[in-house]
């Protein structure tokens, strides 16, 4: 049957067409969408603007699909409008507040990028933190980073008013912390200032009146000081960190041993938090006799509820639309399909922040998801095969550490990327980390529940802190035995495209897997002679302020000295 732009040429209903548009694997629409943001992120880096370049491609894409009647470059090219004119519309707001001279400027602030300090979460004394790294939304909508010499106290939903230049994001103004134009664009912020004087900013706090961010903020607080009373503060924290989100709560060297372990995705909020969460909401609302009706809806609101309480992170938000998207396919009697479920919550996240492309985590997530997706059934459907599958036990055992193996493979190469060391155990550390993670959020769950009844609590505070204890010694294990990874890193990019190469083979038909494997070639020669031009080492210099005196970090290549000018002491690292 060929493919037509409306309806094939052969009779059939718009049941069956829609059925066939809906049910096919979405991976161009994806590219498309994909490509687009990149191209207006190249172009803002550039200087030069993305919208005219990206409406033309598409008008002429759009023209030809109709000619030819090719189904499959329409949707490619209507995503390409879609997601290139909201990257340039998003873009193009922020050029007209960047400017070197000093503007004044107005906004509300959202959230804080510096780490919060312990004794707030602890004890809830929100109101007397500072802050050095404040994300404020201006009147126009703009999200500005402001950056201070010293922090000053302030809350979520006051009003801070300044007036300073507006700035471009760069490596040289924030050396020591986040990457600052990649990380803080997946945030949504393309505007920072330079570092300000506390002085030259002014606070204005706003009392009683409603703010969703400061109540969900609280709650959030409450709630981890509850798990630090219960647990201590060394596991309560921890637990406070996996199952609310706050990062802060995690004491330092716990913070440094999961990093260097490999397992620091544990303690970030991701989808695989998500499932273990809403399951067991679900199991205790079937234990109380739950109605069938009522689950659905009772799903919905466990899923809003998780993703506004732990600030809607990029693994969760993905899981979440995952959800959203099943039960509206229940909802609507159709047939659903992890793989196009995948793909369209991953072309909605780049419909509501085009550049969160730019955060490892969006990566690591959607292939983690997708090989399991992919692999998961086809090991599952093998497995059946076993006389020992029909013990319920062993089924559901061994489908969870196979499920944990794959992540564990899978998620390798991006890992690698991420840090410039990895551990020999780091595979079998987390086919054993990721089912303790499941006893230590159900318990956790249950916490909640009968935490507040003190002869009810050890039922689920002693093995949590047992877990905890377990997970905190495979972590030691792990860290004594590091691999030192060198760069250049080209090995690990092949593999990835590799990776997407077989994906792509087995989702898609023989003769389209031609085109694609062609396509993608030619954009690997393309950017190997990129790269095989520009290999010479660059020497790059950041004068920086410590807080106590001017600092130089020298980069060399993959060496980093530290020099501090008020000692005149110099730290080397790899």
């Amino acid at each position: 049957m060929q493919d037509k732009l409306i309806r094939s040429a052969r009779a059939e209903s718009w049941r069956e067409w829609l059925d066939r548009r809906l049910l096919r694997p979405m991976w161009l629409p994806l590219g498309g969408g994909l490509l687009a943001v990149s191209v207006a992120w190249y172009c803002h880096s550039a200087a030069v603007a993305a919208w005219p370049w990206i409406c033309c491609a598409g008008a002429i894409g759009l023209v030809i699909a109709v000619q030819k009647h090719c189904d499959h470059l329409f949707f490619f090219t209507l995503s390409w409008l879609c997601i290139g004119i909201i990257s340039s519309v998003t873009l193009n707001r922020v050029q007209p507040l960047l400017s070197q001279q000093a503007t004044a400027v107005s906004g509300e602030v959202i959230n804080f990028l510096d780490r919060t300090q312990y004794g707030a979460v602890t004890n809830r004394k929100e109101n007397k933190s500072t802050y050095r790294s404040i994300v404020v939304k201006s009147t126009g909508g703009v999200r500005i980073l402001l950056r201070l010499k010293e922090g000053i106290p302030c809350e979520i939903g006051d009003i801070i008013n300044w007036e300073s230049p507006l700035l471009k994001p760069e490596g040289a103004r924030n050396p020591g912390g986040f990457s600052a134009n990649r990380w803080l664009a997946g945030k949504r912020i393309f505007v920072q200032t330079d570092l300000l004087q506390p002085e030259q900013i002014t606070v204005q706090p706003v009392k009683y009146s409603f703010n969703g961010r400061r109540v969900v903020r609280f709650v959030r607080f409450t709630l981890s000081n509850r798990f630090i009373t219960w647990l201590g503060p060394q596991n309560g924290g921890l637990l406070a960190g996996m199952l609310l989100g706050e990062r802060d709560a995690i004491l330092k060297d716990d913070n440094e041993l999961f990093k260097t372990s490999g397992i620091a995705h544990l303690l970030v909020v991701s989808g695989g938090h998500t499932h273990i969460v809403m399951d067991m909401v679900l199991f205790i609302f079937v234990a109380i006799q739950g109605k069938r009706r009522s689950k659905w809806i009772l799903k919905l609101f466990v899923l809003a509820a998780f993703g506004m309480l732990t600030g809607w992170g990029t693994a969760a938000t993905r899981a979440i639309l995952m959800h959203s998207l099943d039960l509206a396919a229940v909802a609507l009697r159709r047939r659903g399909d992890a793989l196009n479920s995948l793909l369209v919550s991953c072309w909605l996240m780049l419909a509501i922040n085009p550049f969160i492309i730019l955060q490892m985590g969006f990566w690591l997530s959607t292939v983690i998801t997708g090989a399991l997706v992919i692999c998961y059934p086809g090991v599952t459907k093998y497995l059946k095969r076993s006389p020992w599958y029909r013990y319920r036990f062993a089924r559901h055992g061994i489908s969870s550490f196979i499920a944990a193996a794959i992540a564990s493979f899978v998620g390798l190469p991006l890992t690698v990327m991420w840090q410039d060391q990895i551990s020999f155990l780091q595979i079998p550390l987390n086919v054993i980390a990721l089912p303790c993670t499941t006893i230590i959020l159900g318990l956790g769950i249950g916490l909640l529940f009968i935490g507040s009844i003190p002869w009810l609590r050890p039922l689920c505070a002693v093995p949590l802190n047992t877990a905890c204890q377990i997970l905190r010694k495979l972590a030691g294990v792990a860290a004594s035995k590091q691999l030192a990874i060198q760069r250049p890193k080209r090995w690990i990019i092949f593999s990835v495209i590799l990776l997407l190469i077989i994906v792509w083979s087995m989702t898609t038909s023989a003769r389209l897997c031609r085109r694609g494997l062609a396509f993608i070639i030619a954009i690997c020669v393309l950017f190997s002679g990129i790269w095989g031009i520009n290999t010479s080492e660059k020497l790059s210099l950041w004068f920086f302020d410590v807080g106590q005196g001017n600092a130089l970090l020298i980069k060399f290549g993959i060496h980093h000295i530290l020099i501090d000018c008020g000692t005149d002491q110099a730290c080397a690292d790899r």
